[in-house]
């Protein structure tokens, strides 16, 4: 994709290969990547063993945790 001088759409291209990484089952199919605020790299979840039909553990991401802390710790 590129947006100097028009807008334009090329083809899709493959980036990554291989079980696991292409999205994972949880509740429902999701995409297991993201792109960097910066476009310069991925951060991905893949399945220890590369299987595409492995579990994997939860990731749990705490938004605002030093908020919730002052709040328990009476502050």
């Amino acid at each position: 994709m590129t947006t100097e001088p028009a807008f334009t759409v090329s083809a899709p291209e493959l980036l990554f290969d291989g079980p696991g990484y292409t999205r994972v089952q949880s509740q429902g199919w999701v995409r297991n990547w993201d792109l960097h605020p910066d476009g310069s790299r991925f951060i991905m979840v893949s399945a220890q063993g590369g299987g595409a039909g492995d579990v994997l553990p939860a990731v749990h991401l705490v938004v605002n945790w030093f908020e919730e802390l002052k709040r328990r710790m009476g502050n």
